[in-house]
């Protein structure tokens, strides 16, 4: 019981950690939308600040640091780049932006 009573705080913690929109390219404009609205093949963007709305995989960055905490419990800003060599973002669900 114990248990599951800090597992469905830790969800509500997190759902009021999700932004509620999200920018993103739509028939060629950038759109502002309701994140429940997000879809496969939609392009989002971030900026400093803003909180990662959903599962994504990074495809351009600049000089880009992510706060895991909610997430992963990460205390250090972790840097982020579609480069081989530092770690790629393919799930990122709930981080946010520090510096881009």
């Amino acid at each position: 019981m114990f248990q599951e009573s800090r597992a469905e705080k830790a969800m509500q913690t997190l759902k009021h950690w999700m932004p509620e929109y999200a920018k993103v390219m739509r028939n060629g404009e950038l759109t502002k939308i309701l994140v429940k609205e997000i879809v496969p093949g939609d392009t989002i963007f971030l900026d400093e600040g803003d909180r990662v709305p959903a599962d994504a995989r990074l495809i351009e960055a600049f000089d880009l640091f992510t706060n895991n905490v909610p997430l992963t419990g990460e205390s250090e800003p972790q840097p982020r780049s579609t480069s081989p060599g530092i770690q790629r973002i393919e799930r990122f669900w709930d981080c946010q932006i520090l510096s881009s």
